[in-house]
């Protein structure tokens, strides 16, 4: 049951690097896009570069932590590949997966934050794309296995050698 767990959320990760590279999207093509008439474009801005500096960064961090969580994932399978798994090694490979998801699920609610800065008001429109990533983004944390302080609480577990029975 534990490994179902740990095996079956891997794919919301990418769920929610992908909201979060499709608000970058939006917001560099805000970013991009001229300022009222006879203003220079927004990008030209330091303001401006700055702040898609820091989604790019937020971006960077979420892909990577992707990324290495792949890498464990395919490592422990390969590991215990037709072998019986010890639930403490089981619970490990989950504490990493909930550590990277929480980092990954909000770096992806501030970046859609930031996309939201870019497109302005309009992004809070049905017909925005943007409305629906505000929302789905904002469910990436309560998503399973654990809660935002169910997660906390997990995390500190097992770090402290603290196993839960299930």
């Amino acid at each position: 049951m534990l490994m179902n767990r740990n095996l079956g959320d891997l794919p919301l990760l990418g769920v929610f690097l992908g909201i979060a590279e499709h608000a970058y999207e939006l917001a560099l093509a805000a970013a991009r896009g001229t300022q009222k008439k006879g203003k220079a474009p927004s990008a030209e801005l330091p303001g401006i570069q700055h702040m898609i500096a820091e989604i790019e960064i937020l971006l960077t961090t979420a892909r990577a932590m992707v990324g290495q969580m792949g890498s464990i994932a395919d490592n422990f399978l390969e590991e215990f590949y037709g072998k019986k798994i010890p639930i403490e090694r089981a619970h490990e490979l989950l504490k990493d997966h909930q550590s990277m998801k929480w980092v990954i699920n909000r770096n992806a609610i501030e970046m859609v934050n930031r996309a939201m800065d870019f497109v302005g008001g309009r992004g809070f429109m049905d017909k925005h794309p943007l409305s629906r990533l505000y929302r789905d983004v904002r469910a990436g944390p309560f998503m399973q296995p654990y809660s935002p302080t169910e997660a906390q609480d997990y995390i500190g577990k097992v770090a402290l050698g603290l196993y839960p029975e299930r």
